[in-house]
């Protein structure tokens, strides 16, 4: 039975995350794994960026849940009310956590608030492994390798997009609330 997980590897340059970045996907599939989906991602100002993707457009997990989960993540991480209200991945880790979140430390927004560095390259991957150390063999041993539940982040996108939007709503509501007390103040 395959793990489907998210897997971040973090790299002191991003040279070196390039070609990982490369190998990896020109050995997409192995006995010990599958990668579905892969980006570089780069921590530019408190801002995830990514940088480049990858998809290799197979999956036999039946499970159209999964399809586009580094997309979903880079875009909550770096997203534009992180952005708006000037304090990037921080803003979106502490709306996709609660606290038995950051007590079992199993939150990979938390994670990456805390650990990926200004100027960071990290690769991100949905990979289905049969075999933890096949993937863990494939990755420069100077990196460091990190692992969640797919189906854990994919609900803990889902719960920070929500709330993403609740503050959208908010900020919206507030912003016409203004506007109207100025033109009534006029």
């Amino acid at each position: 039975m395959a793990d489907l997980n998210v897997a971040l590897v973090t790299f002191e340059n991003e040279g070196a995350a390039y070609d990982q970045f490369n190998r990896l996907k020109d050995e997409e599939s192995t006995e010990g794994y599958t990668i579905l989906e892969m980006a570089v991602v780069r921590n530019e100002g408190g801002i995830i960026m990514a940088a480049d993707g990858y998809e290799d457009g197979y999956d036999d997990t039946n499970n159209t849940g999964f399809g586009g989960i580094i997309g979903a993540v880079v875009g909550v991480l770096g997203g534009p009310i992180g952005v708006l209200l000037g304090t990037g991945i921080g803003l979106a880790a502490g709306m996709a956590i609660d606290d038995k979140d950051v007590a079992d430390d199993d939150s990979l927004m938390e994670w990456a608030a805390q650990n990926l560095a200004e100027g960071q390259t990290a690769l991100a991957m949905v990979v289905k492994e049969h075999d933890e150390a096949a993937l863990d063999a494939a990755i420069d041993e100077t990196c460091a390798i990190y692992r969640w539940d797919a189906g854990v982040v994919t609900a803990e996108v889902e719960h920070a997009e929500a709330l993403r939007d609740q503050l959208a709503a908010a900020i919206r509501k507030q912003l016409r609330e203004a506007r109207k007390a100025a033109r009534q103040a006029k």
